[in-house]
C-alpha cells in the first residue's frame, strides 16, 4: 500500500510535503513496500525518492540452509533481502559484505561463510572475558550480572570463535534470526520452548552493544564503530482482534485486579484457606504495596509499634524519618530491607533503588494482620515459643512449626497455587474465574486502585518510588513526616472483609488428622497412618500435604478422631 501520492514530470518527482527530488528525464519510478524508488549507475543499490530518503540496497547472500518450518527438516533456500541505508557508500559495503559472503558459500558450502570469521588472533571467547574483568561488568547489579552471563552464553554459542574485526552487521543480524529459531537448545529442562522470544532478543542487543562500546573504548581490538546500533532485530507476526501485525517488540502489559476481584480473593482465603499467612501475604502486596523480597525481609519489629518495635537510630538517620513522629503513630510500617537471590544464595539488603520508606497501615490491614497472627499464637502457646521483634513477619504455617524462615521464591508458588484453587471453587460455584496473575501485580493493583482518588507523590512515596516533575518535589520535598492519610482513608472505605463468615478452625480440634505437639512435632492421627498404610505410602510428606492435614474440616472428617 503506497502512503505517498507521488507525481511524475519531465525532471522531476513532487512528493507530498513539497519536497521536490530530481530524477533524469525518462527514468521510472518503481515502488516496493512503503518505498518509491528510482535505479541507480549500481546494480542493486536503489535512490529512494519518497519521503523516507536514503537508498534501498538488495542483497543476496547465496543459498544457505534453513529449517522448513512444516517439516523441521534443514532445506537450501536463497538468502535475499532489502536494507534502507542513509548514503550510498553504506550501501556499497552492504553489497560488498554480501558479495563476500555469497562467494564463500558458493565454493565451499552453504555454512562456509561462517570460516571466514574463524581467527588465529583475538576471538569473541577472548572479547567477552576481558569485558567481565575490564569493562561495564564490573559495575553492574550481581542480579543484572546473572543474566548478562546469560546473554553472554547465547553470544559465545555463535560467535565464539569469530575475530571482533571481522563481524559485520550482517552477522549480527544472522544471530538474532538464529537465536530466534534454535536458541535454547541446549536447555535439557523438561518442556523448555525452542528459540528465544523476540523481546528477549532486544536484551541480547543491548549487551551486545556494551560489548562493542568496551572493544571501541579499548582500542586493542581493530573496532571502530558499534555495528549492533544498525543491526535490525528480525520481526514476529502478532494477532490483535484478527489483525496481523510483525512487530520487533512485543510490549507487556501488566494486570491488576479489579476493587471487586481484590475485595472477592480476600475473603475467598479468610473464607477457605486454613492456612492464614496467604492473606497476610495477599493483604501485603495488595494493601501495603510490599514487594516479594520486602515481604520475606519484613519483621515483627519493623511493623508493630509496641514493646516488639525495633527500629534502629541509623535506619532513621539513613532515611531522614523523624524518629518519634514514627514511633507515636501506628499508622505506618518500616520498609528498610529486602531479600535477593544473588547466584544461588539469598541475602538481605536495602530495599530496591536503597530506598528505605514506610508504608501506610489502614485499619483494615491491621484487623487482617491480627487475625493471621492469631493462628501464629495458637501453635506458639502449644510449642511454647515467643515472639520476638526479628522474627519474620509472613511465615506460613509449615514454617513456624518447623522453626524455618520462608525463601523468597517460595511466594511465588503459593500465589499461583492458590489462584488454581480459587478459580476450581468458582467454577463450581457457576462463576466467572478471576484472571490469574503475578504475584508482582498486586502490586501494581495497588497503585491503579490508588490512581484516581490518591495524589500521585503519595503513592510513590509509599511504593518507594522516585518523585517526578520539577526540582522542587524532586530536591527539595522530604517525607521526614510521612502523610499517608489518602492511601489509609482509601483502602479502609473500599476493602470490607466479612469477618463472620471467616474460618476460625485452630490448630489441634478433635476431628484433625494431624496434630502438634509440644516438641513443636507433627503427629499424623491413627485414622491417617491406617490410610497411608492401606496405599502402601509411608508418612513422609511433603509441605503441601503436612498443610493439608492440619487444614481438614470438621464436617469432612467427622468422628475420625486422631
Amino acid at each position: 500500500m503506497a502512503v505517498l501520492e507521488v507525481k511524475k514530470s519531465a525532471s522531476k518527482v513532487s512528493i507530498s510535503k513539497n519536497v521536490e527530488i530530481s530524477i533524469p528525464d525518462g527514468v521510472k519510478v518503481k515502488h516496493t513496500g512503503v518505498y518509491d524508488f528510482i535505479d541507480t549507475s549500481n546494480e542493486g543499490i536503489k535512490k529512494v525518492v519518497s519521503k523516507q530518503g536514503g537508498y534501498l540496497v538488495f542483497l543476496d547472500y547465496g543459498r544457505v540452509l534453513k529449517t522448513n518450518k512444516r517439516t523441521g527438516l534443514k532445506e537450501l533456500k536463497q538468502d535475499k533481502t532489502i536494507k534502507r541505508v542513509n548514503s550510498e557508500a553504506e550501501a556499497k559495503k552492504l553489497k560488498a559484505e554480501a558479495e563476500l559472503i555469497r562467494k564463500q558459500r558458493r565454493e565451499k558450502g552453504p555454512e562456509a561463510s561462517l570460516e571466514t570469521h574463524k581467527a588465529s588472533k583475538i576471538t569473541m571467547e577472548q572479547v567477552v572475558k576481558n569485558f567481565k574483568a575490564e569493562g561495564e561488568y564490573r559495575d553492574m547489579s550481581v542480579d543484572y550480572q546473572m543474566h548478562f552471563d546469560n546473554y553472554c552464553n547465547h553470544i559465545l554459542d555463535y560467535f565464539r570463535d569469530f575475530e571482533p574485526c571481522k563481524i559485520t552487521t550482517i552477522d549480527i543480524e544472522n544471530f538474532f534470526k538464529y537465536q530466534l529459531e534454535n536458541g535454547c537448545l541446549y536447555d535439557n529442562r523438561v518442556g523448555a520452548e525452542k528459540g528465544l522470544s523476540i523481546n528477549t532478543l532486544g536484551k541480547h542487543k543491548t549487551a551486545l552493544k556494551k560489548i562493542w562500546n568496551y572493544m571501541i573504548k579499548a582500542k586493542k581490538y581493530g573496532v571502530s564503530e558499534n555495528i549492533v546500533i544498525i543491526a535490525n532485530l528480525p520481526k514476529v507476526e502478532v494477532e490483535v482482534d484478527g489483525k496481523k501485525k510483525k512487530v520487533a517488540k512485543i510490549p507487556y502489559v501488566p494486570k491488576s485486579l479489579t476493587l471487586d476481584e481484590l475485595n472477592y480473593t480476600l475473603n475467598d482465603i479468610a473464607q477457605n484457606e486454613f492456612d492464614r499467612s496467604l492473606l497476610l501475604l495477599v493483604a501485603m502486596c495488595s494493601i501495603g504495596g510490599l514487594r516479594r523480597g520486602e515481604i520475606t525481609a519484613l519483621q515483627l519489629g519493623k511493623y508493630y509499634h509496641n514493646d516488639l518495635m525495633n527500629v534502629s537510630d541509623e535506619i532513621f538517620d539513613y532515611s531522614g524519618y523523624d524518629k518519634k513522629y514514627y514511633e507515636e503513630h501506628d499508622e505506618f510500617i518500616m520498609i528498610d530491607s529486602e531479600y535477593k537471590v544473588e547466584r544461588g544464595k539469598e541475602i538481605i539488603k536495602l530495599p530496591k533503588n536503597e530506598k528505605v520508606r514506610v508504608v501506610a497501615k489502614p485499619q483494615v490491614l491491621k484487623e487482617i494482620i491480627e487475625y493471621c497472627m492469631e493462628q501464629r499464637e495458637q501453635i506458639c502457646k502449644i510449642t511454647g515459643k515467643v515472639f520476638v521483634s526479628t522474627d519474620q513477619m509472613y511465615l506460613p504455617l509449615v514454617n513456624i512449626i518447623r522453626g524455618d524462615r520462608v525463601r523468597a521464591e517460595k511466594i511465588t508458588r503459593k500465589w499461583a497455587l492458590y489462584q488454581e484453587r480459587r478459580n476450581k471453587r468458582m467454577r463450581k460455584a457457576g462463576l466467572e474465574p478471576i484472571k490469574i496473575i503475578r504475584l508482582h501485580d498486586l502490586r501494581h493493583t495497588h497503585a491503579n486502585l490508588l490512581k484516581m482518588d490518591v495524589v500521585e507523590w503519595q503513592i510513590s512515596l509509599n511504593m518507594g518510588h522516585k518523585l517526578q516533575g520539577s526540582t522542587t518535589s524532586r530536591v527539595y520535598w522530604d517525607d521526614s513526616i510521612p502523610v499517608r492519610k489518602h492511601i489509609i482513608q482509601y483502602f479502609d472505605e473500599n476493602i470490607h472483609i466479612d469477618w463472620d463468615k471467616v474460618m476460625r478452625r485452630e490448630i489441634n480440634m478433635t476431628d484433625s488428622k494431624a496434630r502438634l505437639n509440644n516438641n513443636g512435632q507433627l503427629i499424623i492421627g491413627d485414622y491417617e497412618k491406617l490410610r497411608l498404610k492401606s496405599i502402601r505410602r509411608k508418612p513422609i510428606l511433603s509441605e503441601a500435604e503436612l498443610e493439608e492435614l492440619l487444614s481438614s474440616t470438621e464436617t469432612e472428617y467427622k468422628g475420625l478422631l486422631s
